[in-house]
């Protein structure tokens, strides 16, 4: 194994067990925090050696959004005197996975590092289902019956079934029509109930409706022939829609596993918890309410609407002298906050992650990149003839608006967190690789 793969195996071993480890006793977690970016930069000195011998020359990749950002967010620190070390740590969440993505550009995987690290992160994921059932089985459903990745949380039990969703659907239809791919679907809308997350009835269909329209070809002649297997994935997600109504107690009446069905029930809870939603002492929660307050606060004058309330603002952390406001999670621990002088409990998305933080302009410029991503993945798909590689880009456009249906609508750690950033980022090397291998042996 060569050292970039030792480099990439350990971060995601830090990535994928290394919550569990810290919530269980045995790693600290400051350990845990930065073993990916020792990793990382383990890789910027393997591109520097490479780089000095190949001859120097840098490639980049989507540099003018990177550049944005950061004037945008330095501006945001000096007009609302942030502190610096707020700054380095809200850019190190932004962008450390993003620099690893150059750097393996830089370093050039061959095909077999990019099988290698893809078919990786896919037993992974898979790995995930057998441990959330084996956990469902001594905690019951909710937030500690997930996969490998931490003791508790909820955010990836919806994340990971959607990304899911976006290459099993697209690898089915343009690939392979295997019943395995099939079997895995089925399989992660489960590790998605499991751990009680309700979106999953309806943005799992979402992604998979999506990543249909992307892979299918529009001729007759075609549909015709893909009809048996686009009803019977249709029929996966309509009992995917049913199966979370009934086995998430939440959304039925009864409030438990196996209640009714109940439309209504479901739609009143929807607006009651999410577009409505407010505590005793009158504090938002639920992604909706939580929203509106922060575009109140945010566009409440030109200043906060051009800058937020600076980079940090939101952090948690342990340092010292990051973030605005210190509070105590489930286990005790000080973070630095930030929600509370907002009036917020809980439930704050990527987008008003970043809004609060450094404003419009910064906040479009980094959802824009995402865009762009989209964008090039797209194009990468139209220029493929391999059936594998085409689905596997195809995939990376479902990926992308994974990303930002999430960071809009329900969580912030599509773009600021560890493990999908991370593993966004890896499969983003492994696309562009595959495009610059295949360029060079056309060019010869």
């Amino acid at each position: 194994m060569n050292a970039v793969r030792i480099l990439l195996a350990i971060a995601m071993f830090s990535l994928f067990f290394g919550g569990s480890l810290v919530g269980y006793g045995l790693m600290p977690s400051m350990l845990n925090s930065i073993i990916p970016d020792i990793c990382i930069s383990g890789l910027v000195v393997l591109a520097m050696v490479r780089s000095e011998e190949r001859g120097f020359k840098i490639k980049v990749f989507g540099i003018a959004y990177l550049l944005a950002l950061l004037v945008f967010t330095i501006l945001s620190a000096l007009v609302t005197d942030s502190a610096w070390i707020s700054v380095v740590l809200f850019l190190r969440l932004l962008v450390r996975f993003y620099v690893m993505f150059i750097v393996l550009l830089n370093i050039g995987l061959s095909e077999k590092t990019q099988l290698w690290a893809f078919r990786s992160l896919a037993f992974l994921f898979l790995l995930q289902i057998p441990v959330a059932a084996g956990k469902l089985l001594i905690y019951g459903q909710g937030e500690s019956a997930i996969g490998t990745y931490a003791v508790h949380g909820g955010g990836l039990s919806t994340a990971i079934p959607m990304v899911a969703t976006a290459f099993l659907v697209s690898f089915y239809v343009g690939y392979r029509r295997r019943l395995a791919y099939l079997l895995a679907l089925v399989g992660f809308i489960a590790f998605g109930i499991i751990g009680g997350k309700r979106a999953v009835f309806v943005l799992v269909p979402l992604v998979g409706l999506f990543s249909l329209w992307l892979s299918v070809d529009v001729r007759v002649s075609k549909l015709l022939k893909l009809a048996p297997h686009l009803l019977g994935i249709g029929m996966i997600f309509v009992l995917a829609f049913y199966a979370t109504v009934r086995l998430t107690p939440t959304l039925n009446p009864e409030r438990m596993v196996m209640g009714s069905f109940d439309i209504s029930y479901v739609t009143d809870y929807f607006m009651s918890s999410q577009v409505d939603a407010y505590s005793q002492n009158n504090e938002a929660q639920g992604r909706f309410s939580t929203t509106k307050v922060f575009l109140d606060e945010v566009n409440d004058s030109a200043s906060t609407a051009m800058v937020g309330f600076g980079p940090g603002m939101l952090l948690k952390t342990e340092i010292d002298g990051a973030g605005r406001e210190k509070s105590e999670d489930m286990y005790g621990m000080q973070y630095g906050g930030g929600l509370e002088q907002f009036g917020v409990l809980y439930g704050i998305t990527g987008f008003s992650w970043l809004l609060v933080q450094i404003g419009w302009p910064g906040t479009i410029v980094w959802l824009a990149f995402y865009v762009y991503m989209f964008g090039r993945f797209i194009k990468l798909s139209n220029s493929e003839n391999d059936p594998f590689w085409k689905s596997f880009q195809l995939s990376m456009a479902g990926y992308a608006i994974v990303v930002l249906v999430i960071s809009l609508i329900y969580g912030s750690y599509m773009i600021m967190g560890d493990l999908m950033v991370f593993v966004f980022f890896l499969m983003s090397a492994i696309s562009f690789s595959r495009q610059a291998a295949r360029v060079s042996r056309v060019s010869r």
